[in-house]
């Protein structure tokens, strides 16, 4: 059969391989070990390994259609067929195919050398002017198919299957062949072209149809111009010869042959048909009539003629056809001069029964009876080997086919099983079926090959079931057999109380297969499990109390229940305290078996507290009304319960932080105060915010809880002088009233700017540094003029300011007198003049005096009464003339 695969560009692969492995007589040699015996082997050098046909020839083949072409090869040959039958296909071939040049056309090409195609010869028709094809002559009319020159006489196609893979060509070669048919002039043509396996030569078979009423003549003919394997360019001359001529008889052989040296290439058209004919001569030879009579011009056709040119040789070979009749011939186009015997001998015409093998007959036995190992058109039958010429035919033992002669045939030659090498039933078995199957005869007390047992009997449960096969769960031996159970083998059998598949003992089926104790076993394998309540501590039970009742510490299912520990067997279960689990009698259980915590170390609670949960939690109380009566351990006295644990108590009040009156308070003292001792007693307040914030109790208006300086306890607008804003501070009776207690506290009263922290009232002044000018701070706080003398007329209005009888103009500096500006007012009084501070807006500067002192003493003259230093006071020396200089 032929696989077909899509290929690259649209191409389909088909690849056969085929093997046929033949049983061989014991004698039989051999030397390749592919399974076809010397005397019949005619590829004896054949690699090992490969899959072979019925000839030991390697059965590799592979064609691929490529739709205008179909291109076919064996392990030595390819093949490029065009749409005309021609050789030298149109297209490129498929990639790994050997055209002589990149992107050249394949006529034929052979690598005869076996060099895996690493070097090959053949011919391919181009480039050049290319000359292959065949064609036929009729009357007198002559028709040519060729594939590069465009003629397409003989219109027609592949039909078919167009190329297959085949068992059988020639002999009993298999190989692969291309299909193709055409007509013209009322003559159909049918071309089979057949590459043998391991073959160097194309078998080309052809079929005249002779579809008129009346007889016709045909010449048919094929033409070829050798190109001395020179794809471009070189010498295309070849040796052409007629090695021998048909002459008409049974024997004769017509067959020309081109050949080169340096490079070696053979070419050689062949037929043993009688009707054959051969010349050598011409070029675009086209008419089949000359070449059969050799009337071409320069046409050689003697035995013997030969000439080195580059020419064309042909062959024809002429029928004459009855209406509606046929004939069918053979011929060669042989690539190497070895293959010139087996060509020839493939196309020499057969005639089935004479004894002879000839043409593509695989055998012939003198008959054409079938049924007798070769057939009546003389190829050999399925599951036949046919030797020798005539043939003498026998059933191949070992194929599966039982035929006359054989006793069985179970597809192999190995002996013992029950049918032997030579195809005979051995003793002790019966066979039947194609293949035989055979099978031993049980109950005979002899175990043979495929027997595991024979006891004489073919009754079953004693170990040996009725086809002699060790029945599940036994083992036997001798023969006849004596079988025994198989412990651990997971078959529970008669004498077996369990066998859970193992021979190891505590898992309830024991070493020797039986039930131990405290364990129930079923099943095949079997599954054991503990029995539960039979006082039995065993496999994965916890405990067994001997009985199934759950709530006891002992499961059901024989398992420790949470909250218990068991001991003995069979298990006396008691609570586990410390586990967190409560089971009576523990009143509680803490995880923990230490004391003083409320739940003791053997799970009782401890006087005092109370435990709730598991694992349990203990306190002194526990909050559980939320307020709304008396919690959990606590008396009604003090029904709330405080903190937790073992810190927890109980007290009258809590502060719930509802802002409201607290629990347990009420409207006259609404706050439980938690602040100090004793603790959790209802007062009017509690001082628990921060900053400006309203403390719990009061309000905005008086939103400070505390005792005033005066020691009254409340809620009051103040409490230091951090709780009033800017300008005022905290009075003893913790209001906030006008006052303050640094300068930015007067930063609002311009007229009073700073603080007296004695009084924590704002003051003009405190020292003379807050005051203008020359004046100082007096003891009202307020700032006041200077009054030298004391007559009550400060300084800057006093014209005498020491009242020393001297005016303070003449104490002044003279150069100050002046006039300037002649507006008839001294300079250092002339507002227009003076730039500096005029505090009593006297027209004086203030700070004019201070700049006169004649004597250095540091005292103004207007203020010195001896501006001159000379100890006689200004007084005395009077007129502001100082007359002793």
């Amino acid at each position: 059969m032929m696989e077909l695969s899509p290929l690259r560009g649209g191409l389909t692969l088909g690849v056969f391989f085929l093997l046929t492995s033949l049983a061989l007589p014991a004698a039989a040699q051999d030397m390749d070990g592919d399974g076809v015996p010397d005397s019949r082997d005619v590829c004896p050098t054949t690699s090992m390994g490969l899959s072979v046909d019925g000839a030991g020839c390697d059965a590799y083949c592979e064609v691929v259609d490529a739709t205008t072409d179909v291109f076919l090869r064996s392990r030595l040959l390819e093949v490029g067929t065009a749409a005309a039958a021609s050789f030298g296909a149109s297209t490129v071939p498929p990639a790994g195919w050997h055209a002589r040049a990149p992107g050249g056309r394949l006529g034929f090409v052979a690598d005869p050398d076996r060099t895996d195609w690493m070097s090959y010869k053949g011919d391919f028709f181009v480039p050049g002017t290319p000359e292959e094809g065949f064609g036929m002559s009729v009357g007198g009319t002559s028709y040519f198919n060729s594939t590069l020159m465009s003629e397409n006489g003989i219109p027609g196609g592949f039909t078919g299957t167009r190329a297959e893979c085949r068992p059988l060509v020639c002999g009993q070669r298999g190989g692969g062949a291309v299909f193709w048919s055409g007509t013209r002039a009322g003559i159909d043509v049918d071309h089979t072209y057949s590459v043998l396996n391991e073959g160097l030569f194309i078998l080309v078979e052809v079929t005249l149809t002779n579809t008129n009423v009346l007889p016709r003549t045909v010449t048919y003919f094929r033409n070829v111009d050798p190109d001395n394997m020179q794809p471009v360019t070189g010498d295309y001359d070849t040796q052409n010869t007629i090695v021998s001529q048909g002459d008409g008889s049974a024997t004769s052989i017509a067959h020309v042959s081109a050949t080169t040296t340096g490079p070696d290439s053979y070419l050689a058209l062949i037929s043993n048909d009688p009707d054959a004919r051969v010349s050598t001569g011409g070029f675009s030879n086209r008419s089949g009539n000359a070449i059969w009579d050799c009337t071409g011009p320069g046409f050689l056709c003697a035995t013997g003629a030969t000439r080195f040119a580059d020419e064309a040789v042909s062959l024809a070979v002429r029928k004459t056809i009855p209406g509606g009749g046929s004939v069918t011939f053979s011929y060669a186009y042989t690539l190497d001069a070895v293959e010139v015997a087996t060509a020839s001998a493939c196309t020499t015409p057969s005639t089935c029964g004479d004894s002879v093998i000839e043409g593509t007959e695989s055998c012939d036995d003198g008959n054409t009876m079938p049924g007798d190992g070769c057939d009546s058109s003389c190829a050999i039958e399925t599951g036949y080997d046919c030797m020798g010429s005539p043939s003498m035919c026998a059933p191949i033992c070992g194929d599966g086919m039982v035929l006359m002669g054989e006793g069985c045939d179970d597809g192999n030659t190995m002996p013992g099983d029950g049918c032997d090498a030579s195809c005979a039933v051995e003793t002790g078995y019966a066979c039947s079926g194609m293949p035989s199957m055979c099978s031993e005869v049980c109950g005979d007390g002899v175990v043979t090959m495929g027997e595991g047992c024979d006891d004489g009997n073919t009754m079953p449960g004693d170990g040996c079931g009725m086809g002699c096969t060790v029945e599940s769960g036994y083992s036997c031996m001798g023969s006849p057999s004596s079988c025994m159970e198989v412990c651990g083998d997971g078959v529970v059998t008669m004498s077996e109380g369990c066998d859970d598949s193992n021979t190891t003992g505590g898992d309830g089926c024991s070493a020797t297969c039986g039930v131990e104790p405290g364990y129930s076993c079923a099943g095949s394998p079997s599954a054991c499990g503990e029995i539960c309540g039979d006082g039995l501590v065993v496999g994965a039970e916890g405990c067994d109390d001997g009985g199934i009742l759950p709530g006891d510490g002992c499961s059901a299912t024989c398992t420790v229940e949470p909250g218990y520990g068991c001991m003995g067997a069979p298990s006396m279960c008691s609570p586990v305290c410390g586990d967190g689990a409560i089971i009576a009698p523990e009143t509680c259980d803490d995880a923990n078996t230490t004391g003083g915590d409320g739940c003791s170390a053997s799970c009782m609670t401890e006087p005092g507290f109370v435990c709730t949960g598991a694992p349990s939690s203990c306190a002194r109380c526990v909050d559980t009304m939320a307020g709304m009566g008396t919690d959990l351990g606590c008396m009604m006295a003090s029904p709330y319960c405080i903190g937790s644990g073992t810190s927890a108590f109980c007290a009258s009040c809590e502060d719930d932080t509802s802002g409201g009156t607290d629990l347990g308070c009420g409207a006259a003292a609404p706050v439980c105060d938690t602040s100090g001792a004793p603790t959790h007693v209802c007062v009017a307040c509690e001082d628990d915010a921060t900053g400006t914030g309203v403390d719990n109790g009061c309000s905005a208006a008086t939103p400070v809880c505390g005792t005033t300086m005066a020691g009254a306890p409340g809620c009051f607008e103040c409490a230091i002088d951090d709780h009033c804003g800017v300008g005022t501070v905290c009075d003893p009776s913790g209001s906030c009233v006008p006052g303050c207690t640094d300068d930015t506290d007067c930063a609002g009263t311009p007229a009073t700017p700073v603080c007296d922290v004695s009084t924590r009232m704002c003051a003009e002044c405190l020292t003379a540094a807050e005051c203008a000018g020359t004046e100082i701070c007096g003891a009202m706080n307020t700032c006041e003029s200077i009054d030298t003398d004391g007559d009550l007329v400060p300084d800057e209005r006093d014209d005498d300011d020491d009242n020393d009888g001297i005016p303070d103009a003449e104490e002044i500096d003279p150069a100050l007198l002046g006039d300037s500006n002649g507006n008839g007012i001294l300079d250092y009084e002339d507002a227009a003049l003076v730039m500096c501070t005029d505090a009593g807006g006297d027209g004086v500067c203030d700070e004019l005096p201070m700049s006169i002192d004649f004597d250095g003493d540091g005292i103004a003259n207007h203020l010195d009464l001896d501006a001159d230093g000379d100890g006689i006071a200004d007084l005395v020396e009077g007129g502001g003339v100082d007359m002793d200089g």
